[in-house]
Order: C-alpha cells, then structure tokens, then sequence
C-alpha cells in the first residue's frame, strides 16, 4: 500500500513538473511511461530525480569516464549526468517512441551532437568496449540482463579496463552477484517518493578474487544525502 501510494504520488508530481517546468521548452522528461503489460521483460519509465542522480554519480571523483544507460527511457539520466560533468554519456531504449522523445529532448538541449540515443534492443548492442560506467534503473527482467551481463563480460574479456556498474532498484542483482569477474563495492539505500530503494555498485575484478571491500565512497554519499 504504501508503494502504491508513493507511486500516485510521484505520478502526479511528476506530470505537474512536466505541465510547468518542460512543456514549455518543448521538453518532455517527467512524464511517465507504460508501453509494456505487468508481465512483460521490460519495465515502463519513472523519471529518476536528479537529486537521486546527483547522489548516485558522487561515487566517480573522476568524470571523464564514458557511461551508458542502459534502458535510458526519455534521457533525463543522460542530461542530468552530462550536466554534473560526466562528457561522454550514451543511451539505449527499446522503445521506439521513448528512443524519439530521448532524441528531441537532446536537440532541444543542444546536446544532439554529444549523447547518442541507440533505440535497440540491448541484447543486440556492440559497443560495450566503448564504455566504462554503466547506468541502471531495474530497465528489465532476468534473461535479458543475463545477456547484457554475459556481453559485459565479452568486452571486458577483449578490453580489460576499470568498469563500474551503478544499479539503482537492482531487482535482478543475483545475475551481477554471480558473475565472477565482478564485485559489489557497495549497497546502499536511497529515498525515492517515500519509498526506500537500493543501489548496488560493481566493479570488475580483474584478478577474479571477488574480495569484499568497504569503500570510500559512502562517506561521499551520505555527504551529499545531507
């Protein structure tokens, strides 16, 4: 109940910001989105708030780091990131409509020529070596993000490097827990709409040792949840 709730909530807010705040720039973010049925492998689209955004991409001192979202919906994740500094930031939607509404609201930013919108199905993207930070917000279910992992793992076989996975509502985190080139580097818990999600942090592990380790960067997180 109290989900639901939260979710009514944030439906409104959410389509009240858009009326205000974006309509009239062309924009459309807030909105929210449900192209797929309850049972479906994709998940529908709830904007991130970039507050949220802003705590979750403390984790990186170092923003020239390339990061795709996988599951990037509307692309309000990809303005937000680029806006806090991060240069290289690129998308993938499935949905066609969504993928579009990405793609005008980068022109009407002016960041066209920056972030690129890849409207595919994520089983069937190639360009993982590209990148080194992957975003999510629980984009879909288990055999989908067990092909997503397995091509993770592809790239990182061909291109070893430093990567970094940011899982915010892991919902299918079991399939990065077993992955033996990656480790969970943090758990955390954030507020969203009066609701308490996580977010899990992995990194490639290179050396396959999977060692536990406490980072950092909560110290960073919990400075900026204040």
């Amino acid at each position: 109940m109290k989900i639901k709730m939260a979710a009514r909530s944030k439906f409104f807010w959410d389509n009240f910001v858009h009326l205000v705040m974006e309509a009239p720039r062309g924009l459309d973010f807030s909105r929210n989105e449900y192209p797929y049925p309850d049972d479906h492998e994709r998940i529908w689209y709830e904007r991130t708030t970039g507050e949220h955004l802003k705590v979750l991409f403390s984790y990186f001192e170092d923003k020239n780091k390339r990061v795709l979202d996988i599951g990037c919906g509307k692309g309000y994740a990809l303005y937000r990131i680029h806006k806090m500094g991060f240069e290289h930031v690129d998308g993938i939607e499935y949905d066609t409509r969504m993928a579009g509404i990405a793609q005008r609201n980068m022109e009407i930013l002016k960041l066209a020529d920056q972030v690129t919108i890849y409207n595919m199905d994520a089983t069937e993207f190639t360009g993982y070596d590209n990148y080194v930070v992957i975003y999510m917000f629980h984009p879909f279910k288990g055999r989908i993000m067990e092909a997503v992992v397995c091509d993770v793992e592809e790239s990182l076989m061909r291109q070893p490097r430093p990567f970094t996975v940011v899982y915010f509502h892991p919902r299918e985190h079991a399939v990065w827990d077993s992955s033996p080139m990656f480790y969970k580097s943090l758990e955390w818990t954030l507020a969203f709409s009066n609701v308490e999600l996580d977010v899990y942090y992995y990194e490639f592990d290179p050396d396959y040792k999977r060692k536990e380790r406490i980072p950092p960067f909560k110290k960073i997180l919990e400075s900026a949840m204040k």
